[in-house]
């Protein structure tokens, strides 16, 4: 349920780790700690005011690409919001 929530696709053969957040009302943030694989993650997702999920990376240990992009079997997601979702995980956060 977790995975489906946060979108999450792990690519093991580039060391890419895709996610796409949606949280509910009734679950306004998630942690989570220790994800392993070639690298060690930790991730804070918090859904806004405006009911879009931000997160922030509070631990990262080895080389490890994170992009906030849909699934690539996403029936959903269109060119532009690919685009822009790629775009924006190269971008510092905003405070």
């Amino acid at each position: 349920m977790i995975q489906a929530l946060l979108g999450i696709f792990p690519y093991a053969p580039l060391n890419v780790l895709l996610f796409d957040p949606h949280l509910p009302d009734w679950l306004p943030e998630v942690s989570l700690e220790n994800l392993i694989g070639k690298a060690t993650i930790s991730i804070k997702f918090v859904r806004d005011k405006d009911g879009r999920t931000s997160y922030a990376i509070t631990d990262l240990k080895g080389s490890l690409h994170v992009l906030r992009q849909p699934s690539p079997w996403s029936r959903t997601a269109g060119f532009g919001e690919r685009v822009r979702d790629v775009i924006s995980s190269w971008l510092p956060a905003a405070s």
